[in-house]
Parts: C-alpha cells; sequence; structure tokens
C-alpha cells in the first residue's frame, strides 16, 4: 500500500512539472501514460522473475 501512495505522489509531482492541474486533460493523459509504462514494467519484471526461477528449478534435474 505504501509503494502504491508513493507511486502516486510521484506519478502527481511529475505531471505538475508540466504546469498541468488535476483535471486538465494533460494531466489526465500525463497520469494515464505513467499508470501504463508502470503497469508494462511490472509485467516484465514479473515475466523475469518467472523465467529466472524456471531456469533455476530446471537445474535440479542434473
Amino acid at each position: 500500500m505504501a509503494k502504491e501512495e508513493a507511486a502516486n505522489a510521484e506519478d502527481d509531482a511529475q505531471c505538475r512539472k508540466t504546469n498541468a492541474e488535476p483535471g486538465d486533460a494533460a494531466y489526465e493523459a500525463c497520469r494515464q501514460e505513467r499508470a501504463t509504462k508502470r503497469a508494462t514494467k511490472a509485467e516484465i519484471d514479473y515475466q523475469k522473475a518467472r523465467d529466472f526461477d524456471r531456469v533455476l528449478g530446471g537445474l535440479n534435474e542434473f
């Protein structure tokens, strides 16, 4: 939960740097883009961890 709040605060700060305010179309687009990038990164990280675990699990067969 704390990680999510930190991510939201970071996204808010980054989007406000562009002089956009909550409710503005530019701000909402910025927040959506950051959320999409974060979700994509999380999926990639999950796949990497899963693949790494598969490799380690496969070593036990030798």
